[in-house]
């Protein structure tokens, strides 16, 4: 399960990282434009459709991160269980 989450969360980053370079040079495009007094629409839309791309993407790595997080969760509740302290007995 681990190796499988890994594999899906080294794949989201390099999505992530390719969206950014796309949304860069949207922006400098955009830029540019803007120098000339131009704000081509097919532009803003574009960017405006990568921002979300990255959104949706940063998303997925987080809750790949929360998965692998849970991975390594022990739960000490069941039968040879370390003693953890309570409130009822601090020591």
């Amino acid at each position: 399960m681990r190796q499988a989450l890994e594999g899906e969360r080294d794949e989201v980053k390099a999505k992530l990282n390719a969206s950014w370079k796309r949304t860069k040079a949207l922006h400098e495009e955009l830029g540019a434009a803007a120098k000339l007094g131009l704000i081509p629409e097919d532009l803003e839309r574009r960017l405006g459709t990568e921002v979300g791309r990255s959104w949706e993407l940063s998303g997925r790595g987080f809750n790949i991160d929360v998965a692998l997080l849970e991975l390594g969760v022990v739960d000490k509740a069941g039968p040879g269980a370390w003693w953890r302290p309570s409130a009822a007995e601090p020591f």
